[in-house]
């Protein structure tokens, strides 16, 4: 799958039950500080439509304050990221996309 572990979540309730397997390495972040990956793991997240987006390969970072999602690997996948004022409103099904417009 594009993209993978190209996701960070810090929060560990909400990977996938037994997905997450130790794993040692480090990653650099625009703060230009390093951080260890203790675990990886599966994350899928509930769409408004109650279509299902998974995550593979998701990096867990207990010491970060935010998850980052690389919007990129998502759009390869065939997600539709729409955004309002730097707030992402819904992420769907490009295939989806006309039930939803303005």
């Amino acid at each position: 799958m594009f993209g993978e572990g190209d996701h960070i979540c810090s929060v560990r309730v909400v990977f996938d039950e037994g997905s997450l397997h130790p794993t040692n390495g480090t990653v650099h972040l625009a703060d230009y500080k390093e951080y260890a990956v203790t675990k990886v793991g599966t994350v899928t997240l509930e769409m408004h439509d109650e279509t299902h987006c998974i995550l593979t390969g998701v990096r867990y970072i207990p010491s970060l304050k935010k998850n980052l999602i690389y919007v990129r690997s998502l759009e390869h996948q065939g997600w539709l990221i729409a955004s309002r004022w730097s707030y992402a409103s819904y992420l769907q099904r490009a295939s989806n996309y006309e039930k939803y417009q303005d």
